[in-house]
């Protein structure tokens, strides 16, 4: 065993279950460590599904009610034992042998803080844990390969992905998390700095092959949007802390001044800033270039040949990556990531039999034929 995933959970107990169901299914050798915030129900039955597993996945299981996302992470952490650990979000789901890939190259490259692969975007039917995959996208996981700390921090906060969900060494991934005192806001806590501390720790591979999944639905919001995070009241005492904390790392990684790493630390993370709101002013823009591009998609999605034709285009749009990552290569057995796809359909379709079925869990083993 050598690896450790950490997973906090609130309130969804049918996410936390087929997690369980895949891991079980491919006799992960790791340990799954799992934050339960959840009261009633819902802890009950991840409890219950716990125990049906009799031993056959090694799982740490801890109730923290009420505590949020970060601080239940940051529980997790002080819990593991092996010497790598991976951050994993409820809905989404590892590739073992794509962990064990990655764990290998760190083991033979010291100078890399974290591995990962490609990583996919699916989307299901409705709401729920489980349902017909109805579109598949590339799902944003980049290298950081420079040799100077600061020129990785540029890059990653320039071009920013959830590099968070990598494989890591375990003592790098502590201290991510282990600030005091605690940073309030949740993307800072939860991403930024821990992203961003990581690119200052080393480089960070991509390697060959499918790593991860992550699910996208309409109710999910494990973070809030650009506009209201910058207008809480927790934005600016939460930035003071990630500056500084990122610049003491930084002038200790690459041997610089404080000052030059103050200046290194504020440049990139507003140039983070400067393209989260590029874009979200193309989301909300109401320009009349923008309103009339955005009627036209609308009346494009009533058509069925003119949809059918953006979706065979736009795989092929400049500026898109890896267009084999689309729902109809993936459904084809000539894809390098079929196999893997398949996997994921196969649990998502149908309630684990760890579960109960509940009232929106029933839903046909089915991949859609829509991409949006």
């Amino acid at each position: 065993m050598t690896v450790s995933l950490l997973v906090p959970t609130f309130n969804r107990s049918d996410f936390v279950i087929r997690l369980l169901g895949y891991y079980r299914d491919h006799q992960f050798p790791g340990q799954l460590l799992i934050g339960d915030s959840s009261v009633g129900e819902h802890a009950e039955r991840i409890q219950a599904a716990i125990a049906q597993l009799n031993g056959q996945v090694q799982v740490v299981y801890r109730a923290y009610p009420g505590l949020k996302a970060a601080a239940c992470l940051r529980e997790l952490s002080r819990l593991v034992v092996t010497p790598y650990a991976a951050f994993l979000p409820d809905d989404d789901l590892y590739v073992p042998e794509a962990l064990e890939r990655g764990i290998r190259f760190l083991e033979a490259h010291p100078d890399y803080s974290a591995a990962h692969g490609t990583g996919l975007l699916l989307k299901l039917e409705g709401t729920g844990a489980y349902g017909t995959v109805r579109s598949a996208f590339p799902y944003g996981l980049d290298a950081l390969e420079q040799e100077r700390a600061s020129d990785r921090l540029l890059a990653h906060l320039s071009h920013y992905t959830v590099i968070p969900y990598s494989v890591r060494r375990t003592g790098q991934f502590r201290e991510s998390l282990e600030f005091d005192p605690p940073i309030p806001d949740a993307s800072f806590a939860l991403e930024l700095f821990p992203s961003s501390l990581l690119a200052i720790h080393g480089k960070v591979k991509k390697l060959d092959g499918l790593f991860v999944m992550h699910q996208r639905y309409t109710q999910q919001k494990l973070l809030p949007d650009h506009t209201e995070w910058m207008t809480s009241p927790q934005w600016l005492p939460s930035y003071e802390m990630f500056q500084e904390r990122l610049t003491v790392a930084l002038a200790r990684q690459d041997g610089i001044s404080r000052e030059e790493a103050v200046s290194v630390v504020e440049y990139a993370f507003w140039q983070y800033v400067a393209n989260c709101l590029q874009m979200w002013q193309r989301r909300t823009g109401t320009s009349m270039s923008t309103t009339r591009w955005a009627r036209l998609r609308a009346f494009g999605a009533r058509q069925p040949f003119l949809k059918a034709a953006w979706v065979a285009v736009r795989r092929w749009v400049p500026g898109r990556q890896e267009p084999e990552l689309f729902l109809p290569e993936l459904s084809r057995r000539s894809s390098r990531y079929h196999a893997q796809f398949m996997e994921f359909v196969r649990v998502m379709s149908a309630p684990s039999v760890l579960q109960q079925p509940t009232a929106t869990d029933a839903r046909p083993a089915l991949i859609g034929a829509g991409t949006r």
